[in-house]
């Protein structure tokens, strides 16, 4: 079992994940491109934009190459 600190950053950043569902795919990018919003909200934003990413970009790789992908497709 994770220690209460691990689990609370954990909760964070899927609350922040679901936070960004709403938003659209513009505004996602615009928050992973802005550096004075926090890591933990930027990697949540990532992730939307890559689970939203059309598969003519994403060309139904792996999440790794996926996430490679899509950040050069928008650069980020």
């Amino acid at each position: 079992m994770l220690p209460p600190a691990a689990l609370d950053k954990h909760f964070r950043f899927y609350r922040d994940i679901r936070y960004c569902y709403t938003m659209t795919q513009e505004r996602l990018v615009d928050i992973v491109r802005n550096k004075q919003l926090s890591p933990m909200f930027r990697a949540a934003a990532l992730r939307n934009v890559v689970c939203n990413a059309d598969i003519t970009i994403t060309k139904g790789r792996t999440w790794g190459h996926r996430r490679r992908l899509v950040r050069q497709h928008f650069n980020i």
